[in-house]
C-alpha cells in the first residue's frame, strides 16, 4: 500500500511538472502573442495618428502656402494696373506740357514779332514779362490751393520709419499738375520729372485704398507698394 501510494505521489508529481511545462508555457506563449498583438495594434494607431497630424498639418500649410501665391499676384496686378494709369496720366501730361510750351516760346512770340515788326520787338522783354507773368499764376495758384502735397512731403512720408500714409490724390494731384505745368511752361528751375513722381505715387496710394477688401482699414505695406508703382510709371 505505501508502495502504491508512493508510486501514486510519483505520478502524480510528473503529471504536475508535465503540466507545468505544458500547459504553463503555452499560456505564457499565448500571452506573449496577445501582448505582442496589442502592441502591433498600438503602434499601427500611434502611426495612423501620426500620419492624419502630418497630413492636417500639411493641408494648413498648404492653404497658407498657397494663400501666399494669391497675394503676390494681386499685388502684381495691381502695381500693373496702377502703374498703366500713371503712365497713361504722365504722357497726358507731357503732351499738355509740350503745347503748353511751344505756344509760350515760339507760336507767341512770332505772332507778336509779325504784328510789331523786327524793329518794335524785344526779345529780353518778352522773356521778363514771360517770367513775370509765370510768378503772377504761381502766386494765384498757391492762394487758391492752400496746401499742396511736395516733394519734399512725398520723401518725408516713405522714408519714416514706419513710412506714413499718403493724402488723399483728389485732394492734392490737381494742384501739384498745375503748379508743375507753370512752372515748367514760363522756364522757372523746377523740372516736371518730380511732381510727376508726387502725382503717381498718390494715385498709386489711393488706388491701393480702392482694392482694398476694408477701405477704412487698409495695409499700410500694399500702399506703400502701389505708391512706389504710381511713381514708377509717371
Amino acid at each position: 500500500l505505501q508502495m502504491k501510494n508512493s508510486t501514486l505521489l510519483i505520478l502524480l508529481l510528473f503529471l504536475r511538472a508535465r503540466g507545468s511545462s505544458c500547459f504553463l508555457a503555452p499560456s505564457s506563449k499565448v500571452f506573449d502573442t496577445h501582448h505582442a498583438s496589442d502592441s502591433n495594434i498600438l503602434s499601427v494607431k500611434n502611426k495612423s495618428s501620426c500620419i492624419n497630424q502630418t497630413s492636417l498639418r500639411a493641408g494648413s500649410v498648404g492653404i497658407n502656402d498657397s494663400s501666399v501665391p494669391n497675394q503676390k499676384n494681386n499685388v502684381l496686378t495691381s502695381s500693373i494696373l496702377v502703374g498703366s494709369v500713371t503712365a497713361a496720366m504722365g504722357f497726358i501730361y507731357g503732351k499738355v506740357l509740350g503745347k503748353c510750351v511751344e505756344t509760350t516760346w515760339t507760336t507767341l512770340p512770332s505772332f507778336i514779332f509779325n504784328k510789331v515788326g523786327k524793329d518794335n520787338f524785344s526779345p529780353i522783354f518778352f522773356i521778363t514779362s514771360m517770367c513775370t507773368i509765370g510768378g503772377l499764376l504761381m502766386g494765384v495758384l498757391a492762394a487758391i490751393f492752400h496746401s499742396s502735397f511736395t516733394v519734399a512731403d512725398f520723401v518725408s512720408s516713405l522714408s519714416s520709419t514706419p513710412a506714413k500714409s499718403l493724402p488723399s490724390a483728389s485732394i492734392h494731384v490737381l494742384p501739384l499738375l498745375l503748379m508743375s505745368l507753370v512752372t515748367s511752361t514760363f522756364g522757372f528751375s523746377v523740372g516736371p520729372e518730380a511732381p510727376m513722381v508726387c502725382a503717381g505715387a498718390l494715385i498709386g496710394s489711393s488706388m491701393a485704398k480702392v482694392f482694398e477688401k476694408d477701405p477704412n482699414n487698409p495695409s499700410q505695406r500694399n500702399q506703400e507698394i502701389l505708391a512706389y508703382a504710381g511713381a514708377a510709371g509717371a
